[in-house]
């Protein structure tokens, strides 16, 4: 059961993946996106096209990053505190990820 939960989370996750960066922007071709993926010119974008793809691409990728970054830190939460209605925030973690957001846009 939970070898079945972890391919459908992954390839549930590979899907909205895939559907964040088509519906991202003003790009919409799959298949080019796909093959530029896997091309492994991520960060060797040489025409504006390639360069809306690899903007698109580390956009969502940083979003899944973090989404599952807070979904591990409320995991972690629940079980040291013994209580299943904890969430990422029981323990200050979403403050300390919104105050860091904001030191990185000052930054630039």
């Amino acid at each position: 059961m939970i070898i079945f939960s972890s391919i459908f989370l992954v390839s549930s996750l590979v899907g909205f993946f895939f559907i964040a960066i088509i519906f991202y922007g003003d790009i919409h071709d799959l298949g080019k996106i796909v093959k530029f993926i896997f091309s492994g010119r991520l960060t060797h974008a040489k025409s504006y096209s390639e360069q809306a793809i690899a903007r698109s691409v580390w956009i969502v990728l940083s979003m899944m990053i973090g989404g599952m970054g807070l979904a591990i830190t409320g995991a972690v939460s629940q079980s040291l505190t013994n209580n299943s209605l904890a969430d990422a925030s029981t323990l200050g973690t979403i403050n300390a990820t919104i105050f860091l957001l904001v030191i990185s846009f000052a930054i630039g």
